[in-house]
């Protein structure tokens, strides 16, 4: 059953994966390692602060019982602590002023939805992994843990591999026959969020206020889900979040499809200031996908993953040179890596040496050979 919930937290990542390749930067390694910090590093920081927080608020003199600071800090103070420690593994990488240049807006989105992702697996396995034992099979596939009415249900392979984003477990409404995964709600807050730390990260001037609205949006939708689930009586407002639920899938899209678009309108205009990375095709006219697709199909599978790290190299050379503001004649840490064979200039003699290069290193005089033979005759 764990092995069910892995599954569908790693296919959830792996579509953004795919979709994000032609504007994304960062490893297929480095965003899975972040499906581990979200599991071992953000959920139990996450469960800390959690804790700490209702035993503070519950000792207080006039707190309350400590079920009730449980149950309303669900929806006001632990949505906020569970965002804010989730992006906290971006803010800590863009430190790093190697990484906070070379990263697009699309590498923090997928990145910030592994970690969401990590967490939501985190809290799957927390709930129901004990509960083997109990689990029964689904005529449809998956998993029933039966302890009420609205059980808890873990989707099988046909369902995981068949939906946008799984969710690790769903609610399955009695009676229900083709039960269908949900979309992973932590991948989805987190993902939104992420795209507001690159925007604050990465935007200028008043531009970075427009990180925090996917910041506070994420929150909000947050927020607004665990109070449907903490008060049962709020009909409008589950009426509501379910169907919020029912779009939820197009929201990573949605911010993908943001992110990758301003992605790639500073790769159109980086490549002006860095020529020397560009393929003679690409010079000739064709676009970097034709011709790196040409070269990857030309020997596979080795062609095809040197073509993919070139050009992943190449998108952080490109990030780098939009987010300085040096001058174009500044290297870069990848300029000298990525200059490709044909922007490199042969010089067939001395005299087509650039002028700098002859007076940082003079001629040596010429040394003569003896004359052996001239010698020999006048002894």
């Amino acid at each position: 059953m764990a092995v069910l919930m892995v599954a569908a937290t790693v296919y959830g990542v792996v579509q953004l994966l795919v979709l994000s390749s032609p504007t994304r930067s960062v490893r297929v390694s480095t965003v899975l390692l972040a499906i581990a910090v979200g599991v071992y590093g953000c959920g139990i920081v996450t469960v800390l602060l959690e804790y700490a927080y209702t035993r503070t608020v519950s000792d207080q003199p006039h707190g309350g019982a400590l079920l009730n600071t449980v149950k309303t800090a669900s929806y006001t103070v632990d949505p906020v602590i569970e965002e804010l420690v989730k992006i906290t593994p971006l803010l800590l990488a863009a430190w790093n002023v190697k990484i906070r240049r070379q990263w697009g807006l699309t590498d923090y989105v997928v990145t910030g939805a592994a970690l969401g992702a990590g967490f939501g697996l985190l809290e799957a396995v927390a709930r129901f992994g004990l509960d083997a034992a109990r689990a029964i099979s689904h005529p449809a596939g998956g998993w029933i843990i039966p302890d009420s009415l609205q059980a808890p249900w873990i989707p099988g392979p046909d369902q995981v591999f068949a939906a946008w984003f799984p969710a690790p477990f769903t609610t399955l409404d009695f009676g229900g026959a083709h039960p269908a995964a949900d979309t992973s709600p932590h991948l989805v807050y987190t993902a939104a969020a992420a795209l507001g730390v690159g925007i604050l990260i990465r935007g200028r001037h008043w531009l970075r206020a427009l990180g925090l609205v996917p910041i506070t949006a994420a929150c909000a939708h947050h927020m607004l889900t665990n109070y449907a689930a903490a008060q049962p009586g709020a009909r409008d407002t589950q009426s509501l979040v379910e169907d919020l639920n029912g779009i939820l899938w197009t929201i990573p899209l949605a911010v993908l499809a943001i992110a990758m678009g301003v992605d790639m309108w500073q790769i159109r205009r980086a490549k002006r200031t860095v020529p020397g990375v560009l393929l003679r095709e690409e010079r000739a006219g064709r676009t970097g996908l034709t011709a790196l697709t040409g070269y990857g199909l030309w020997c596979v599978p080795w062609s095809t993953l040197i073509a993919l790290r070139f050009a992943r190299m190449r998108r952080a050379l490109f990030y780098w040179k939009r987010s300085t503001t040096s001058s174009p004649t500044s290297a870069s840490p990848s300029s000298s890596s990525l200059s490709s064979p044909s922007s490199r200039r042969v010089v067939d003699s001395p005299s087509q040496a650039p002028a700098s290069q002859q007076a940082r290193s003079p001629s040596k005089p010429r040394s003569t050979p003896p004359r052996w033979g001239r010698s020999a005759s006048s002894s």
